[in-house]
């Protein structure tokens, strides 16, 4: 220390600073691990996949706050009318499936309950998170629905533009039948092929020491979820940009089928407008109301797709610098709102338009409803008998005895 406080006042010259580098190596390293903190965590951000860099300390330090309960009980309150609505739809379904648009209806209302089943677990997640140690326990749970509910959103999406295409098909050429076992085989490949990506994508994000650290795998699989992150580092290198890993995950799954059902919607509202006036009165009527019914869901559809794609590529894309800064505490947040919000608003709403425009649909769930109550009421009924029933039975053995 004190040939160091000399050369500081007199020369730093190479040859003493070399020396001294040489028989202290120890002391500089710890030096170094002091005064540089940040170049370190930096340099080992690259290697085990920016656990410890600036955006994600902040998370850390902010996470299980009144807002991240705040959000996640905001998506529970959908998601325990999504499932009550698509659990009605399906099962109303469940027995038409031979038929083209009732199996459409019931893929959607299945793969949508499916993706409110699995929100469920986000504040068990949550919870554990903040009153356990497991670490293992919390990464695998967070693993497991995230591959389950990647999965469904997006073959959600598909199922939804095959519907409103073969809807287009129906009303613009309605001599031409669209074969069911096409659609079919399309229904089961198109969800594997994105359950493969989302195992790849986990593989991926463990490999990078992810498994160690739940709340940063709660924050890139739950709040941001960067779904073909691992298949576009593939195909185009390790060195792939936001907007290549945006073109993979939102493009293609969800930016394309909105494009697809615009353009479909427009070919249908063409045709009716045209066809209307060379129709009789009971035609119109008749037609209108499964028009309504068709404008309805595309505009759900459209207005929470497009708007949770246009959140995810604005907080995606780099900066002036070229850096992706927005993934704070408050920007996962805001980004768990659009990617997993409005998806379930979609399957909440979506099948109660189906059951409040269907006629046969609405009259199902009301008789089952009706039946319900009236079961509910036999139960008090006899619930309530039970005291004087017992009393009399008591008397009757009493005056058996005597």
């Amino acid at each position: 220390e004190a040939l160091t406080e000399n050369t500081s006042e007199q020369h730093q010259g190479e040859a003493l600073s070399e020396n001294t580098s040489e028989q202290h190596q120890g002391s500089e390293s710890i030096g170094d691990g002091q005064g540089d903190t940040h170049t370190n965590s930096t340099e080992r951000t690259a290697q085990n996949g920016a656990i410890t860099d600036r955006a994600h300390l902040s998370f850390s330090e902010e996470f299980g706050s009144s807002l991240d309960t705040l959000a996640i009980g905001f998506n529970m309150v959908f998601v325990f009318f999504a499932i009550t609505f698509n659990f009605s739809v399906s099962r109303f379904y469940r027995g038409e499936v031979k038929n083209m648009i009732p199996y459409l209806y019931f893929s959607v209302s299945v793969t949508d309950l499916v993706t409110a089943v699995s929100c469920v677990s986000h504040p068990v997640i949550f919870a554990l998170l903040l009153t356990t140690d497991n670490d293992k326990l919390c990464s695998a749970l967070i693993v497991s629905f995230y591959c389950l509910s990647s999965t469904t959103i997006r073959s959600g999406v598909f199922y939804n533009l095959i519907l409103s295409v073969v809807r287009s098909f129906n009303i613009v050429t309605p001599f031409y039948q669209v074969r069911l076992g096409w659609i079919k085989i399309a229904c089961v490949v198109y969800p594997v092929i994105w359950l493969l990506i989302a195992v790849y994508d986990s593989y991926s994000v463990i490999s990078l020491g992810y498994l160690d650290h739940p709340i940063a795998l709660f924050k890139f699989m739950i709040y941001m979820p960067m779904v073909s992150s691992g298949v576009a580092s593939q195909l185009i290198g390790e060195d792939a940009s936001y907007m290549e890993n945006i073109f993979f995950g939102m493009t293609i799954p969800f930016l394309v089928p909105a494009v697809i059902v615009t353009i479909c919607f427009i070919l249908q509202v063409y045709h009716l407008s045209a066809t209307r006036p060379l129709l009789k009165h009971s035609q119109k009527v008749a037609t209108r109301r499964p028009a309504v019914t068709i404008f309805q869901l595309t505009l759900l559809f459209l207005v929470c797709n497009l708007s949770s794609t246009a959140v995810y590529i604005y907080f995606f894309l780099p900066t002036k610098r070229g850096e992706q800064q927005r993934t704070g505490a408050h920007d996962a947040r805001i980004m768990y709102l659009a990617t997993c919000v409005l998806h379930i608003i979609n399957a909440t709403f979506s099948p109660l338009i189906m059951i409040l425009r269907g006629r046969s649909l609405k009259n199902t769930i009301k008789s089952e409803l009706n039946s319900i109550r009236s079961l509910m009421r036999t139960k008090s009924a006899s619930v309530g008998s039970l005291p004087h029933d017992n009393a009399l039975r008591l008397t009757l053995s009493e005056e058996r005895k005597d």
